[in-house]
């Protein structure tokens, strides 16, 4: 259970009523106090007298034991110390196992979701959506733990491309809204989605309700900025270059790099475009572009702050490596 240190505190519990708690932890008592609370999944429940085991991750040592009681589905306040990184939870009943993991945040709030291991657990949209199709974006925000997924490519249900659902990862909360500010300005499909601040940036896509799939789709040159506490969009950004079905990374300064795609004369792009959340502008100034143009790439950033990209396939759908 030891992720990058040793394990602090660790929770054992039947999962009847209530929960029975242990930690273990030398630096507890002059920690932060975390309310740490474990939920599960309506699709794939946690069984009844399931033994789970709640860990402290951080780089430390254990010691001591003490013990409280947690019932499932609520929080308990439990002190743990300041090196504390993340906690994890682990569930077991037989051969059903469920795994659950929640980094820490400025939140003194931790809810870890259960989920099944070795198993897929249908999480439910909301009403049609997302809807078939496919061309959905999706992106996470750490500090809120809301995933986003955003609009997509089906003419035959036009709401669905510019509606938006968010997926709390700690508690598998499905929330979505019909009112005008909680889905996209725009209709967008291939688009993608990246922490942006405060907020997650929906950048480029294609117009999925005019145009033929794929070359002839009208690629966007905007993005919009979603709210995750809110849950509202709040403001639109204009980009250099139309773009879709590229990729996008963050930076370590905060700002989000588009790369490659499919440019507005249905051409795969060499030009990266940095996205910045102090200007709200788009910039193509000083940037390299890339050797071969991609549609569809992969791209992360290494350890050492150089940007891999890789993958993908030319215009004409030839794949790259």
């Amino acid at each position: 259970m030891l992720r990058g240190g040793h394990a602090c505190a660790g929770w054992r519990l039947s999962v009847i009523a209530s929960i029975a708690l242990s930690v273990a932890c030398t630096e507890a008592s002059s920690g932060p106090v975390f309310r740490v609370s474990t939920h599960g999944l309506a699709a794939c429940p946690v069984p009844e007298r399931a033994r789970l085991v709640l860990t402290a991750v951080g780089d430390f040592s254990a010691t001591e034991n003490t013990s409280d009681a947690l019932p499932l589905d609520s929080a308990a306040e439990l002190a743990a110390p300041d090196r504390t990184l993340a906690f994890e939870a682990r569930a077991e009943l037989g051969s059903s196992r469920f795994h659950g993991y929640a980094e820490r945040t400025a939140s003194p709030d931790v809810p870890i979701l259960l989920w099944p291991e070795g198993a897929a657990c249908r999480v439910p949209g909301v009403d049609d959506y997302p809807a078939p199709g496919g061309g959905q974006a999706i992106g996470f925000d750490p500090e809120s733990r809301h995933a986003l997924v955003v609009g997509g490519g089906n003419a035959d249900v036009p709401s669905a491309s510019v509606a938006a659902l968010t997926f709390h990862t700690g508690t598998g909360a499905v929330r979505s809204d019909e009112s005008p500010q909680a889905n996209l300005r725009e209709p967008r499909a291939h688009a993608t989605v990246t922490p942006f601040g405060a907020t997650l940036l929906v950048a480029g896509g294609e117009n999925p309700l005019h145009g033929e799939e794929g070359a002839r789709a009208e690629p966007r040159d905007t993005a919009e900025r979603f709210d995750p506490g809110a849950r509202r969009f709040v403001g639109s950004i204009p980009l250099v270059e139309p773009r879709s079905r590229h990729a996008a990374v963050v930076l370590a300064s905060g700002e989000t790099l588009l790369v490659g795609g499919r440019g507005a004369l249905g051409d795969a792009l060499r030009v990266l475009e940095l996205v910045s959340p102090d200007s709200e502008r788009g910039s193509i100034a000083g940037l390299p572009a890339l050797r071969a143009p991609r549609l569809s790439p992969s791209a992360f950033v290494l350890d050492d702050g150089r940007l891999f990209v890789g993958g993908g396939t030319s215009a004409d759908g030839a794949p790259l490596a």
